[in-house]
């Protein structure tokens, strides 16, 4: 944000493989407000030339003067296609005033996209070139290029910086960390970042995996619980819709012998049956589930002789339907 006269702006970075110049924009926005909604702003692109930066390079100082007497924001937008893809890395950006001269100071803030508002993040901390010089500057340590690597890992390093920098740290207390890491020639070097907490007097990194699945030939990260029902379960069911119109039999049968009937006899469980029982389940197991939530639940059948089966459910308005 700035309230300038005579504004300059310019931008260290580096452009590749980028075919639609339209997918990277250095945009300014007069009405957006400091950690509102940034999709209601109204945002205008800044013409430069996006072909002259194919390795990390300062920019020209841009005339900014047509925002003189605004306050205004300055935002980086980035999209990609599944046929155009384009890495753009910014290193630093600068806002200079003609016939001024004197210290500077940095600042920076962090966000998250969180349900379609950026949100400000508080205890995120970017190592800087003295912090990596401070972890050692020997080759194959992280001073001596101010990155991790394969042969470098921030895990064996980054633990022992938060103990000298934060003695005094408490349990559970957490720092999310950003680092440069280098991925080979042919990724370069990126910004990563991880969670670390403090616990049993140590800091470690939070290790979490994503699972994922198959929906309409696309792979997508999947949220999906499988739970094998046991014995209380096929009582709770039982006791819960034993008085329920259309459930009596069934939920007679399966108070008797513990598991349900697929026969399609009189005291058979449907489809549509099985997943109101399951939802009482998971209504049990979960109560506060979040919308979206997804569940495979297995259950004992009978079907002419004893096995399992699997009910996939997904928790929508409020309630357990088949997914």
């Amino acid at each position: 944000m700035c309230y300038f006269r005579l504004l300059l702006f310019q931008i260290t970075q580096e452009i590749d493989f980028l075919g639609d110049a339209s997918l990277i924009d250095i945009e300014i926005s007069s009405d957006y407000t400091t950690g509102g909604d940034v999709m209601a702003a109204t945002w205008t692109a800044f013409s430069f030339d996006k072909t002259a930066y194919g390795d990390m390079t300062p920019s020209p100082d841009f005339d900014f003067s047509a925002f003189e007497g605004q306050t205004i924001h300055i935002g980086l937008k980035y999209s990609s296609t599944d046929s155009d893809s384009p890495r753009w890395r910014v290193e630093s950006m600068a806002l200079k005033v003609p016939g001024i001269s004197g210290e500077t100071e940095a600042k920076s803030a962090y966000y998250q996209y969180v349900e379609g508002v950026w949100e400000s993040v508080e205890g995120v901390y970017y190592l800087t070139s003295a912090d990596y010089d401070s972890m050692g500057e020997d080759s194959n340590q992280p001073g001596a290029f101010n990155n991790f690597s394969s042969s470098v890992l921030p895990e064996n390093y980054i633990p022992q910086f938060l103990a000298i920098n934060y003695p005094f740290a408490q349990e559970g207390d957490e720092l999310f960390i950003l680092y440069r890491y280098y991925g080979g020639s042919s990724v370069g070097t990126v910004t990563k970042g991880n969670l670390y907490t403090f616990n049993n007097g140590s800091w470690s990194p939070v290790i979490s995996s994503l699972q994922f699945g198959l929906e309409n030939g696309i792979w997508v990260p999947d949220n999906t619980i499988r739970y094998t029902m046991v014995g209380s379960d096929y009582t709770l069911v039982a006791a819960a819709l034993i008085d329920t119109e259309g459930f009596e039999a069934a939920a007679g049968n399966l108070d008797n012998f513990g598991n349900f009937n697929r026969t399609g006899s009189s005291s058979s469980w449907s489809d549509d049956m099985m997943i109101t029982a399951m939802g009482i389940v998971l209504d049990n197991l979960n109560p506060a589930a979040a919308e979206g939530q997804k569940y495979i639940v297995t259950a004992d059948v009978y079907n002419g002789s004893g096995t399992t089966e699997d009910f996939n459910l997904i928790k929508e308005g409020g309630e357990w339907i088949a997914n």
